[in-house]
C-alpha cells in the first residue's frame, strides 16, 4: 500500500503551493521550454 498525498491536506497544500512556485518560474523561461515544462505540468496537476 503506497501513501497518498490527496488524503492528507497538509501534503497537499505543500504540493499546490510548489506547483505555482514552479509556475511562476517557468513564466521567466525561453518559450519554448515554457511550452515543454508546461506540458510536464499539466500533467502533474491532473
Amino acid at each position: 500500500m503506497t501513501p497518498s498525498i490527496k488524503r492528507n491536506v497538509t501534503l497537499t497544500n505543500i504540493y499546490d503551493r510548489q506547483i505555482i512556485m514552479i509556475e511562476k518560474i517557468v513564466k521567466t523561461l525561453h518559450e519554448d521550454l515554457q511550452y515543454d515544462y508546461n506540458l510536464v505540468l499539466e500533467e502533474l496537476k491532473a
